[in-house]
């Protein structure tokens, strides 16, 4: 945690670039570690990650000095607590729609006075005691990067109060699960979703707060004009199988 800066280029309004992270071996972070990406965010969503893996990645990512960013399964204090104690730089959050859910997600990421985070002083992102403990508390509450998932239009319409929530660093938005929720699932090109995307944008801008979705190198520019500086470029899976489907495609070619 000492040497996280992820937090200070966020607020330095610095592009960052990560990626989704989907493999459960902590040679993937290793791995990422090498490219320039600045942080990578393991998807415990949508794939079964155990602790004690989580653990052994986030030290892996710190061996390597890229950022671990775990989006946790829910909104949920254990779950968020149990990772950052593990030395995670920062929680992503799917499904906040409203202020009752961010104001919940700041008090299980921050410290009294901003928090209320279970508080043990031998964890290892503490580096299990020998971290002073006034230190450590305002080291957490103020490297920690918090990142909540604007992915429904529930949580579009509620955007103001959220952005109200001062905990909240990062308004990520899901597209995918954003066109779901307008019936379109798939269409980027829905001039609903469009709108919706560039309405939050502005919000959360104006609101003096980070924005970030999932890109591509194709639509990255387009993002980052709008003022988007937290890009996660696909996944580790993803770019795997491209990258061979694309190589195997040529070689058979010829």
């Amino acid at each position: 945690m000492k040497n996280n800066n992820l937090k200070q280029k966020i607020k330095n309004n610095e592009l960052v670039l990560g990626t989704f992270m989907k493999s459960n071996d902590p040679c993937m972070a290793e791995v990422l570690g090498t490219t320039g990406l600045d942080f990578f965010v393991l998807d415990n969503e949508h794939v079964s990650i155990n602790q004690e893996n989580i653990s052994n990645i986030i030290r892996a990512a710190q061996l390597y000095n890229i950022a671990p960013v775990i989006r946790v399964t829910c909104n949920e204090q254990s779950k968020i607590l149990q990772v950052l104690d593990a030395g995670a730089y920062g929680v992503q959050v799917p499904n906040i729609d409203t202020f009752e859910q961010a104001k919940y997600l700041q008090d299980c990421t921050r410290y009294y006075p901003l928090g209320k985070r279970g508080f043990s002083p031998n964890v290892r992102a503490a580096e299990y005691g020998d971290i002073a403990l006034k230190e450590y508390i305002t080291m957490a509450n103020e490297k920690t990067v918090v990142v909540a998932h604007c992915e429904t239009v529930e949580s579009a319409k509620n955007i103001d109060q959220i952005l109200l929530v001062e905990g909240i660093d990062v308004i990520f938005i899901g597209p995918m699960d954003l066109s779901q929720s307008f019936g379109k699932v798939g269409d980027m090109k829905n001039p609903e979703l469009i709108n919706c995307i560039e309405e939050v944008t502005i919000k959360t801008l104006a609101a003096g707060k980070a924005v970030g979705t999932v890109c591509s190198l194709e639509n990255i520019g387009k993002y980052v004009s709008m003022g988007m500086k937290y890009m996660l470029i696909g996944n580790d899976q993803g770019t795997v199988k491209n990258y061979f489907t694309k190589i195997v495609n040529e070689i058979k070619s010829i």
